[in-house]
């Protein structure tokens, strides 16, 4: 038999909360996270979205980033959910170095290339977002803010991206390989 796994903390950020309270608030209202756009930027506003109920802006100064500072939103809910989970299970910056951390992501900086990839060539003003647009750029932007991890990997498996991220560090565990794995994942479909 297995050893077991034991999760020592969790985090969520979703288009019905932004913490687990929140979330667990919405659920037992039957609460929706489903509406027009509001906060995305996109061409495609004609479809109802479950978008996290913040824009970029709010989330920079709910992390304490600077507005300024280039980033993309999939590596900001990440930070921010990342952030609820080592509170919740106690872990601090010197023990990260012992960890691994697997984030998956599908879209990685889709959000901000959606909006500046049309004038790239013509407007190199605006690349650093562009070079965000790999899925892996959001898993070193979330883990950069944390601190650094002993190891870092993003699967990106379409919708099963996060899950997928979940069953590695699993198996990291029971290889031997870390005591520790932060694992999960965060999306900004546009």
């Amino acid at each position: 038999m297995k050893e077991p796994i034991w999760i020592t903390g969790a985090g969520i950020v979703s288009a019905v909360g932004c913490n687990k309270r929140e979330v667990l608030e919405s659920l037992v209202a039957g609460r929706s996270g489903i509406g027009p756009m509001r906060y995305l930027r996109s061409v495609h506003i004609e479809f109802p979205v479950g978008e996290v109920p913040m824009s970029d802006e709010e989330l920079c100064a709910a992390l304490g980033i600077d507005a300024s500072t280039p980033t993309i939103r999939t590596a900001l809910l990440g930070m921010l959910a990342l952030g609820e989970a080592l509170d919740e299970a106690g872990l601090s910056g010197g023990e990260l170095p012992g960890a691994a951390f697997i984030s998956g992501t599908t879209v990685g900086g889709m959000d901000r290339s959606e909006c500046y990839y049309p004038d790239f060539l013509a407007n190199d003003s605006r690349n650093e977002y562009i070079a965000m647009h790999d899925c892996g750029a959001s898993t070193e932007l979330i883990a950069d803010r944390f601190g650094r991890f002993g190891f870092v990997s993003t699967p990106s498996t379409a919708c099963s991206s996060a899950m997928n991220a979940i069953l590695v560090g699993a198996n990291l565990i029971r290889s031997g390989a870390f005591d520790i794995v932060v694992a999960g994942g965060s999306e900004c479909l546009t």
